[in-house]
């Protein structure tokens, strides 16, 4: 409260000022005008501000987060984001930290105080019966390695520490089924219910190749990075076996293991968008191109064992590896009974060992130094929220839900997208490089756009969280194996939508992940509320503010439905060619311009990559322009809002620095530059320049005159 009242007298004080100042100026300029009172005009002024307790902290807020020696016209990220940079001391433990990362830690500290509450948990019992295994390290430490071994025992053991195994007694096939169904683990192939991109209204049986433990060009490729990663490797498999006590013996077994592992890394099917390596086929016509080594009925209806719906050799099924399928069942013609035993348990305890004690999650650190220079070590209360929320995000988010999302926040937040989506579709006749054939069925697309707002009304359901785990056993005491009980939970529920319609409203992460994105195959928005909050969004904010933060990410989310993977699919999420040639010509054309220009911005001494970064620059550019659309759309309706108070800025301003705040952050020099090859958005300063350099009304608003950096004479747009 007493920092309130200061920051309110100094805001006071300074609007004071400028009032007086205000006064001064207009009196001389009235010399010869007809004379208003002094407080006349101070009273109009004062009417004029926002003295709401919501814009004094948002006015303070902003106010930090300037740099005033930075000339706004120049670098208008410095500017707005400079006296953040400064007031925050990036922790030694995050390569990068920014506006994202400090609200996950303000969000995960209420969720450990939310966790410890003796209310919550009368409540939420097998969620934080969950969590509570996961923090009981000194049981954890006595079990040991216990877990893992009985695992293996069950299983059917495992050659590689047990001379006795006799491959007599073991089946592939049977293996191969319980791996993938009862222990969530993916060994030679991958296999998963979900939309068909050519229809995505049916839920349909996905297959595809699965990946090594390692990287896979760790296997195929010498430079010295991944000779590091190959060796790290290796000693990890070593390391392992010998602490699940292993001998010379175990040493040869894995050694036949990572010669196995590294055949199917030379056959995967180097990456490509899924439309590209798409083929839909029979079980039947599978099986003939496969030949026996793998028996796909056998298969399919072992992992879908209990599903409501019969699977028949006329089954048609996605394969998005057939090449890879193929060269496989070679490979497993020519490979004896225990090298495939071996390996297929070597996933599982690839997977599963980090839930152990410290003696195996000190295998694991050891490894990640060894293959990348680099190790964050967590304290256990945020890995086990992070476990929590993986595994029980719903009934988490209801907690988060009653404390941090109330009111009128969903209703406002549908607001601004529907007002973006209707400048989209407005804009749509100004765009000259689209004809009108395709404007058309873009209107349709946007039109047909659903989005997830907040959360979905089933998370304030108690009786329906609870029925989404009532097959999951949970013990307070048993970490490791509820970890492998909610896996195998996971896996059951993701069979059983086999045969339905697929759902396109069906949330695909929890309410509290911090994240926004949109889904080409749904033509679909997601915003959760961990995402609608300070300082995207706050239901008290000036709408300028909200327009410019959270608002400006949502135009970004709307426009990937039309960027270069957007273009590809329609209305519906089906991967179909809706745009004409001549339209797709241009857009290249167009998108060539950015390409060339962010190719020539430089972050922590390399430069970006304009093609990597492609897609996310046209959502930017054409976002904050649809955003502050939307935003004078609204003024149209409603009116000027108050200004706020202490500030030099117009509300229009002001939405441009909202938009800026959201990418204030700063990354290790080390962090910097690998950004720069693996991050497909452009750095954060780039983000911000780079957007509001090709928006003319940027510069109108700021004043900048034309050939001054944020000003440029030639701009580049698509959207």
């Amino acid at each position: 409260m007493l920092i309130f009242c200061v920051v309110l007298l100094c805001l006071y004080l300074h609007e004071k000022q400028r009032n007086e100042e205000a006064n001064d100026k207009e009196a001389v300029l009235s010399a010869n005008r007809t004379k208003v009172s002094s407080k006349s005009k101070t009273s109009k002024l004062w009417s004029q501000i926002c003295w709401s307790p919501s814009c004094i902290q948002t006015s303070a807020d902003l106010l930090r987060s300037i740099d005033p020696n930075v000339n706004p016209c120049d670098d208008f990220y410095g500017y707005a984001c400079g006296g953040w940079i400064k007031k925050n001391i990036r922790p030694a433990k995050n390569p990068k930290w920014d506006q994202f990362s400090k609200l996950t830690e303000e969000n995960n500290a209420l969720m450990n105080k939310l966790i410890n509450s003796r209310q919550i948990r009368a409540l939420y019992g097998k969620a934080l019966h969950f969590y509570d295994s996961c923090m009981d390290k000194a049981e954890i430490e006595r079990l040991g390695g216990e877990p893992l071994t009985k695992l293996i025992k069950e299983f059917g053991s495992w050659a590689v520490i047990d001379k006795s195994w006799n491959e007599t007694n073991w089946d592939f096939m049977t293996s191969f089924i319980t791996a993938h169904r009862e222990l969530a683990v993916s060994p030679l192939v991958s296999v998963w219910v979900d939309f068909d991109i050519k229809n995505s209204s049916v839920n349909v049986i996905n297959l595809d190749q699965s990946y090594p433990g390692i990287s896979h060009r760790a296997f195929t490729r010498n430079s010295s990075t991944y000779r590091k990663m190959r060796h790290a490797y290796k000693e990890l498999m070593v390391n392992l076996t010998m602490t699940l006590g292993g001998d010379s013996h175990s040493l040869r077994e894995m050694e036949d293991i990572y010669k196995f592992e590294k055949k199917l890394a030379n056959i995967l099917e180097p990456y490509v968008e899924g439309n590209k390596k798409y083929r839909k086929m029979s079980i039947r016509k599978l099986q003939n191109a496969t030949g026996p080594q793998i028996d796909w009925m056998r298969f399919l209806t072992g992992v879908f064992r209990g599903v409501d719906y019969k699977i028949m050799e006329e089954e048609e099924v996605v394969v998005y590896a057939y090449d890879y399928l193929v060269k496989l069942a070679k490979i497993l013609e020519k490979t004896p009974k225990k090298t495939l035993a071996n390996y297929i348990m070597w996933r599982v305890v690839k997977i599963q060992y980090v839930q152990l004690s410290k003696e195996y999650r000190k295998i694991f650190k050891n490894f990640y130094i060894r293959a990348f220079n680099f190790w964050r070590e967590s304290p256990r209360e945020e890995v086990c929220l992070s476990a929590l929320s993986e595994n029980f995000g719903m009934p988490l988010s209801k907690m988060y839900l009653d404390r941090r999302f109330k009111g009128k926040s969903k209703k406002l937040a549908t607001e601004i997208v529907e007002n973006i989506r209707d400048v989209f579709i407005a804009r749509l006749k100004d765009i000259t490089w689209m004809d009108n054939v395709t404007k058309h069925v873009a209107e349709e697309k946007a039109e047909y756009l659903l989005e997830n707002i907040g959360y979905p009304d089933y998370v304030m359901d108690s009786k329906h969280l609870a029925s989404l785990y009532k097959e999951v056993p949970v013990d307070p005491k048993t970490y490791f194996l509820n970890q492998v009980y909610v896996r195998r939970n996971d896996n059951l529920r993701n069979y059983a939508k086999l045969g339905k319609p697929f759902d396109k409203t069906e949330w695909p992460f929890p309410p509290t992940m911090l994240n926004a994105y949109y889904s080409y195959n749904e033509n679909k928005m997601v915003f959760p509320a961990a995402m609608l909050q300070a300082p995207f969004y706050y239901a008290s904010y000036p709408r300028a503010v909200n327009y410019g933060g959270i608002g400006t990410i949502m135009a970004h989310e709307l426009t990937h439905g039309f960027d270069v993977t957007g273009k590809d699919y329609n209305k519906y999420g089906n991967n179909i060619k809706w745009w004409t040639d001549k339209t797709i010509q241009n857009f290249y054309n167009k998108s060539q311009c950015l390409v060339e220009q962010y190719g020539n911005f430089t972050f922590h001494g390399g430069l970006v990559d304009g093609k990597l970064t492609l897609s996310e620059n046209i959502a930017d550019n054409g976002g904050v322009k649809q955003a502050f659309e939307a935003y004078q759309s609204w003024v149209s309706r409603h009116g000027p809002e108050p200004r706020l108070p202490g500030m030099m800025l117009t509300n229009e301003q002001i939405f441009f620095f909202a938009f800026a705040r959201n990418w204030c952050g700063m990354f290790s020099p080390e962090a910097g530059k690998l950004s720069l090859k693996w991050d497909e958005h452009a750095p954060m300063p780039w983000r911000v320049n780079g957007s509001l350099k090709n928006f003319k009304k940027f510069a109108e608003h700021f004043k900048c005159p034309v050939g001054s950096p944020m000003n440029p004479e030639k701009r580049c747009a698509v959207w």
